[in-house]
């Protein structure tokens, strides 16, 4: 259970640095390439929050998932495979290895 508590909040903290990513986006776009309603406004703290207000309404429309939500359905499944004695006599396949270690 720790560890999916674990991956929940790797998870979240990745969907988070995503919408603080586009967040960041959003607004450069939108200081490059102002609305109608913003053109007219000075640069300054009003102006500033006009566009924030704008990304504000994006994000609320667009479906960010929680983390519980993306792997609520997430299933394990191991396979597992033997080495035959082609992969074992293959200098790529163990040079991968060696670099694991």
């Amino acid at each position: 259970m720790d560890e999916e508590k674990a991956l929940l909040e790797v998870i979240q903290n990745a969907i988070f640095r995503s919408k603080d990513l586009l967040t960041v986006e959003l607004t450069q776009f939108f200081k490059a390439n102002p609305p109608d309603s913003i053109l007219d406004m000075k640069e300054g703290i009003t102006k500033d929050r006009m566009v924030k207000d704008i990304i504000d309404k994006i994000l609320v429309k667009t479906k960010i998932p929680d983390a519980s939500e993306l792997i609520k359905n997430m299933l394990i499944d191991p396979q597992y495979a033997e080495f035959t004695e082609e992969d074992l006599s293959n200098v790529e396949f163990l040079a991968w290895f060696k670099k694991r270690d």
